[in-house]
């Protein structure tokens, strides 16, 4: 008779043992998934802060474009001034020649000058591809492991893991509960 208050008092506290064991796993990965939606959130915004730059990047490199076609323009009107005036005047040519090549001077410069602005352009642009496709490649991979589409929400594809961590934890305390019951009918 006093042996079964005991067992009940045993199998009481493996139920307690458990119970905490589920609560501190499933803490566990609450703050597993939190951590993975921040970092999920901080990706998004790294990815949304390139593109601003990439912008950036476009619209100096378009604002740079249209100034050496306004100075390529410039050059091409101040030659073509420079060939009429030849037969007139050769003082007023060479002039004009001195002229010419000071502007294609300014023009070498600002291309010096706007090389490594576009070269660094150039290298942020190339990085951003690369963690877009990890990103998308993660993505991907997780959806096909469950089964979604491409068109599947993120919050669903986090719910959906949500109950595949739990089902997987419930399992294994159920193991860890039989072998713990095992262990003692041996004794």
């Amino acid at each position: 008779m006093s042996r079964q208050p005991e067992k009940d008092n045993e199998q009481q506290t493996l139920l307690n043992i458990q119970q905490n064991l589920q609560i501190a796993t499933t803490q566990r990965l609450e703050e597993k998934i939190q951590k993975l939606q921040k970092q999920l959130s901080d990706l998004k915004l790294s990815n949304k802060s390139m593109k601003i730059q990439l912008t950036r990047v476009n619209v100096l490199k378009d604002k740079t474009i249209e100034k050496l076609r306004q100075s390529l323009t410039q050059v091409e009107a101040m030659k073509g001034k420079a060939g009429m005036k030849t037969d007139n005047l050769k003082t007023t040519l060479h002039s004009a020649k001195q002229e010419a090549r000071g502007d294609k001077d300014k023009v070498h410069q600002l291309l010096d000058a706007v090389t490594p602005e576009l070269c660094t352009a150039k290298s942020t642009l190339d990085k951003v591809p690369g963690q877009q496709q990890e990103l998308s490649d993660f993505r991907e991979t997780i959806m096909k492991m469950l089964g979604f589409n491409m068109r599947t929400a993120d919050k669903e594809i986090i719910n959906h893991l949500r109950l595949i961590i739990q089902d997987y934890e419930a399992s294994n305390k159920s193991k860890i509960a039989s072998d713990c019951e095992t262990g003692q009918d041996n004794e």
